[in-house]
């Protein structure tokens, strides 16, 4: 069983969607519950459906004791991305859903010293701002952490380790890298993004750690993942759709069966 840790703005989304394509109904997506916190503990799981789940997904859904006793094969995965990138993307998000007249500058001088924008990545693994706690965690407790940065060669990488047991293509979407690089330019923004610097030193170890140590070791194991291959699965997902089926089935398992048996809604 796979199982996302989805850390918020790195690529978790995508991931998700290949999860449902893959498994389908067997797939449980948990959303993030603004009203409660369901602890794994207290799932009514039973052993049929144990043996049915392939993957879920969530932004609570982490490594534990608890989890890994619950399921003992759980394969757990997180994609970790560089913490400017995220913030700015957080950023967005936020104005775009919540409050279209958002300054960044402004944002970030007001919250930049709370989680949220500071070692966010490092205390959503470690649950706290221990970066060798984090480390440990990621070596121990997840089977497979990839990069958002290098989110096709992550999914070949940890295609090679999984094997025929699951498809890694994706649709693509259009994305600017404009209005990021309008905040990385603009000269008013850079004392909000020097502090953004100052408060995230862990998270870019953290990143750094994956790139050159267990991305290593899995090219070690599993062999090395070169630009070319890269190459040719891009050129597939630019013709790659999701199976319309599967997804449909998987929404109507999650509304009238799942939502109901887990009290999923949020």
């Amino acid at each position: 069983m796979i199982c996302l840790t989805h850390i918020p703005k790195t690529g978790g989304t995508t991931f998700r969607h290949i999860l449902i394509n893959n498994y389908s109904w067997r797939h449980i997506d948990f959303p993030e519950s603004k009203k409660i916190i369901i602890k794994p503990t207290n799932f009514p799981f039973n052993s049929f459906i144990i043996k049915q789940i392939m993957s879920m997904s969530g932004h609570w859904l982490r490594y534990t004791d608890d989890m890994k006793l619950l399921f003992p094969n759980v394969k757990f995965i997180v994609f970790l991305r560089d913490p400017i990138s995220r913030i700015i993307s957080l950023f967005f998000h936020i104005q775009r859903y919540e409050n279209p007249n958002i300054i960044f500058r402004e944002w970030v001088t007001n919250n930049y010293a709370c989680p949220i924008l500071s070692n966010f990545q490092t205390r959503f693994i470690a649950s706290d701002c221990n970066i060798d706690h984090a480390k440990s965690i990621l070596d121990n407790g997840y089977f497979f952490a990839g990069i958002t940065e290098l989110f096709d060669k992550s999914l070949l990488i940890l295609k090679k380790i999984l094997g025929n047991d699951i498809e890694v293509r994706y649709e693509t979407k259009r994305s600017s890298k404009r209005s990021r690089n309008e905040i990385l330019e603009d000269r008013k923004n850079s004392e909000a993004l020097k502090k953004l610097y100052q408060h995230n030193e862990l998270d870019f170890e953290l990143c750094e750690y994956v790139k050159q140590s267990m991305f290593t070791k899995y090219q070690l194991e599993h062999g090395h993942t070169n630009e070319n291959d890269i190459d040719e699965f891009r050129k597939l997902n630019k013709i790659f759709t999701f199976n319309r089926t599967k997804v449909q089935i998987f929404k109507i398992a999650k509304y009238v069966f799942y939502e109901n048996m887990f009290h999923l809604k949020s």
